[in-house]
């Protein structure tokens, strides 16, 4: 085994075990160097990538799968939000215990640091994956995951809001299931003129309320940033679109994120009744679960 390969390559960082996949308990070599992980199910063709000459790795979907073995529904969506996203959080990343100090309503939020990056798993691919595979641990938290997560998130405060207005409200999202991410609008003439805009990116549209949630964070606040937003914001509704911006307070308060899905299940033609039991304890805990994934301290 060698280890100086892997290491360039970011299986390990040099002290760790390597994680290593068997098919079976009768293939564990004693050894301290490997700490290995029993798949006994038959895996479909592509499961298993080389992703350096001798080096292979279980594909994005497999190792979400395994990630959600150990890990809860919040931590899992996070990762999924990121692995079909266009951000990647730095190696060092840590998530915040959910017993940590909530961030006071008046505070400001800290800047997570991320990358830009592209997407390495779509939801198509994931569900895919999880319809060939059976008997394996961690696939029932992955699915109820993948189907909250979405593709295209851009940065972390992004997954945030995404991942709680799609949500469906038994897991203590908004129910609002027709969403996409980054979707490019195409202004017809009159937005155009209007916006000096040929097109606009949505943060997350919602097309059956003609909606698009947008996330504001400080650097919107800039003069130039912010006449591109107004310039923007009037293309889109010469087009008919509803523009809801949401700063970093707003993305930590359930009751206002609440009247907006209020207003954009109105603007879809239907309404906007929780009957599910508890319903604000879950809110409260997939938002604060997905801070706390994500770097964040509970609200």
């Amino acid at each position: 085994m060698d280890r100086s390969l892997l290491l360039r390559e970011g299986f390990t960082d040099g002290d760790d075990a390597i994680e290593a996949l068997v098919s079976g308990d009768n293939l564990r070599p004693h050894t301290e160097e490997l700490s290995l992980h029993v798949i006994s199910a038959d895996l479909p063709p592509g499961s298993v990538m080389e992703v350096a000459p001798g080096v292979y790795s279980v594909c994005p979907a497999l190792a979400a799968i395994q990630y959600a073995q150990s890990h809860d529904l919040y931590q899992t969506i996070a990762l999924l939000m990121e692995l079909r996203g266009s951000f990647s959080l730095p190696e060092d990343h840590a998530p915040v215990a959910a017993t940590a100090t909530p961030i006071r309503p008046d505070e400001d939020e800290p800047s997570l640091s991320y990358y830009e990056g592209d997407p390495v798993l779509t939801g198509y691919d994931m569900e895919a994956l999880l319809k060939s595979v059976h008997g394996i641990n961690g696939m029932g938290i992955a699915a109820r995951a993948n189907a909250i997560a979405l593709d295209g998130a851009r940065s972390p405060m992004e997954a945030i809001m995404a991942a709680v207005f799609h949500a469906p409200r038994g897991a203590g999202g908004f129910g609002l299931s027709k969403m996409l991410l980054n979707h490019t609008i195409e202004f017809n003439e009159e937005a155009t003129k209007v916006s000096g805009m040929r097109k606009a990116v949505c943060d997350a549209y919602i097309f059956p309320a003609l909606s698009t949630l947008e996330y504001n964070g400080s650097f919107h606040d800039a003069t130039t940033r912010r006449q591109h937003d107004e310039k923007r914001d009037m293309g889109l509704s010469a087009m008919g679109i509803k523009t809801f911006p949401l700063n970093d307070q707003q993305l930590r308060n359930i009751e206002a994120m609440e009247v907006i899905a209020k207003m954009v299940h109105r603007r879809a033609g239907g309404r906007y009744n929780n009957r599910t039991k508890g319903y604000r304890v879950k809110q409260i805990a997939l938002l604060n679960g997905l801070r706390c994934a994500l770097g964040l301290r509970p609200c």
